[in-house]
């Protein structure tokens, strides 16, 4: 399995690329390489618009993969993932806006996928996010992908398909969209 951490979006609430956002003196992409790279992980790449992005990714080090089509929108960063790993059994698609995402959590998602073979969901309550895993038969749904979606069409299209993983923490599923939200939440004092 590889994790492709998409890191090549606008940031157009957010007013500046937020993934270099300062949060417990670490860039909030830190966050997100560190819990791949400590998860079971086979492959980790980084799709990145930023030279400041994968000079972070260094620290780690994986495989960093410039996306030049990033005005295209997040489908273009998911294909050009796939495309260099079409040989792997399945990717895991992780936003690099979720600083909270831990190893563990990775990790449970891998197994249920090891046990399932499906499309895995993770899930707290009512809400879905991301990590998100696809087995390779949805290659070709995946490389189909345009403009600034995801693969929640994908999702939408074969409910069958889909196995959820529920978490107990909600927090692990939220990405930062704007300065709103973590100035929010670190006035109530969370921490990673």
């Amino acid at each position: 399995m590889v994790g492709i951490i998409l890191a090549s979006g606008l940031s157009k609430r957010f007013g500046n690329n937020k993934l270099l956002e300062s949060i417990n003196g670490n860039p909030m992409v830190y966050y997100v390489l560190k819990a791949a790279k400590e998860s079971s992980l086979e492959k980790i790449v980084l799709i990145y618009k930023d030279n400041d992005v994968k000079d972070i990714a260094k620290q780690f080090p994986i495989h960093c993969i410039l996306n030049k089509k990033y005005t295209l929108g997040q489908s273009e960063g998911i294909k050009i993932g796939v495309k260099a790993y079409c040989s792997e059994d399945s990717f895991m698609f992780i936003m690099a806006d979720q600083p909270f995402l831990t190893s563990k959590t990775i990790n449970k998602l891998i197994e249920k996928f090891k046990k399932k073979d499906k499309i895995i969901v993770p899930k707290y309550k009512d809400r879905n996010g991301s990590p998100v895993i696809f087995p390779k038969r949805f290659i070709k749904d995946l490389l189909n992908l345009h403009g600034d979606v995801g693969g929640k069409e994908i999702i939408i299209k074969n409910p069958l398909e889909v196995e959820f993983c529920y978490l107990n923490n909600e927090k692990e599923l939220l990405d930062i969209d704007n300065k709103e939200t973590l100035k929010n939440l670190f006035e109530q004092g969370e921490k990673i």
